[in-house]
């Protein structure tokens, strides 16, 4: 199995920035999974376009760029962000959350169907027939973030500098990721050195806390240090699922019944509007539950019985026979071998005048093929040169009918 790069699963922006794919600036800058609810496919047009174009390392959700609403498709009811390096946030942070997780993602579409009060009845994957489990770590799973999953992480190390309000920044602190972004980031900064007991969690319940979807015009600096003025935009909370990150904010939980859906891809948009393509690559079989079943028909081994068509196959080897070649040992110790026989045989040699020879048993319940004769008579004497004749019976009946030529002396 393989695995694409990054910039094929999670860190599309990273791949703009990097042009991969080839093509002009800002060609590949519309990927990023999709939702959509009310139908049976995704029903938003250029679901990507509100990315940052090009994809640009300070890219910041901010009032004026992206179109943080179009970044992810759309939900009823739901303003919607997709959290994505280059794209919609910052790059040193969420590039190395991104680089954790994109270990875990799949292609697949994937819907969500809603409880009641914030439960979640059922994740499951359209493309697999398999369910998507919940964890409370990021894996190949889903979980929700919320002002619960702070309870035992340390303000001072955040991002955003506030556990009381839903950032973008709050992604980078789900466990395991910090265990993968220490080093990478300014110590005690965007969670880069918490232990996992000190991480956020996931929850498998929703629950609406302050959010603010977008900034009120401060950005982040290049490392994500400092406390921006971010103030809440409304309610919501951040959905996990497959990999990625989404902000939602919502005045109210989805109705009991409710069915989201999401797509996910391995590859990468490029073009614009009107002239978009599609670059392919490896999907990845990150899928919990995934069983592979291979049907096959199969035979007992009779060694009792064979073929005509099998009986053709035997011959022997060398053929003519020599007094010196590769089988022979020594002088006195000479081989000449049947070979392709059925499973049990009995194999008569008769000179060219039609004297037997000797009579040779061959048994090998494994199936084995293979008879080695010392060239000797019934008197344990060498045979001399000359033509000889071989009759092969099996078990059942079948025969076969030889010759092959020796070329030797009687030491």
């Amino acid at each position: 199995m393989t695995s694409p790069g990054v910039w094929r699963l999670t860190s599309f922006g990273r791949g703009d920035a990097n042009s991969s794919p080839a093509a002009p600036a800002g060609s590949n800058a519309q990927n990023g999974p999709r939702w959509w609810a009310d139908s049976a496919n995704e029903n938003t047009d250029t679901p990507n376009s509100g990315n940052c174009r090009p994809s640009a390392g300070g890219c910041n959700n901010t009032t004026a760029v992206p179109n943080i609403g179009l970044t992810a498709g759309s939900l009823p009811g739901v303003l919607l962000a997709n959290i994505q390096s280059y794209n919609t946030v910052p790059s040193t942070q969420m590039r190395v959350a991104e680089a954790a997780v994109a270990t875990v993602v799949r292609a697949a579409d994937i819907h969500v169907r809603w409880g009641a009060g914030g439960t979640i009845d059922t994740v499951w994957d359209d493309t697999h027939g398999v369910p998507v489990p919940f964890d409370s770590v990021a894996g190949a799973s889903w979980g929700i973030l919320n002002q619960t999953s702070f309870a035992n992480t340390p303000q001072a190390v955040t991002g955003d500098l506030k556990n009381n309000l839903l950032t973008w920044a709050d992604a980078t602190c789900v466990a395991p990721i910090p265990r993968y972004s220490a080093g990478a980031l300014s110590p005690g900064t965007m969670c880069g050195d918490l232990a996992d007991a000190q991480a956020a969690h996931l929850q498998q319940t929703a629950a609406l806390s302050p959010i603010a979807i977008r900034s009120n015009g401060s950005a982040y600096g290049s490392d994500g240090v400092g406390a921006p003025a971010y103030t809440a935009t409304g309610n919501g909370f951040i959905f996990y699922l497959n990999g990625h990150f989404f902000m939602m904010q919502m005045a109210a939980l989805p109705a009991t019944g409710t069915v989201w859906h999401a797509r996910f891809y391995s590859g990468a948009v490029t073009g614009t509007p009107g002239s978009y393509a599609f670059v392919s690559e490896t999907r990845p079989a990150n899928v919990p539950g995934l069983r592979v079943r291979v049907a096959y028909s199969a035979s007992t081994f009779d060694p009792s019985t064979t073929t005509a068509t099998n009986l053709e196959r035997v011959h022997t080897v060398p053929d003519p026979y020599y007094v010196s070649n590769a089988l022979e040992t020594t002088a006195n110790q000479k081989v000449l071998q049947f070979v392709n026989l059925p499973a049990q045989a009995i194999v008569r040699i008769y000179s060219l005048s039609g004297v037997l020879v000797n009579v040779l048993t061959h048994n090998d319940p494994q199936g084995g093929g293979l008879l080695n004769w010392d060239l000797r008579n019934r008197n344990n004497q060498f045979v001399a040169s000359g033509v000889y004749f071989y009759h092969v019976e099996a078990p059942d009946g079948k025969k076969k009918v030889g010759r092959f030529t020796v070329v030797n002396f009687a030491p």
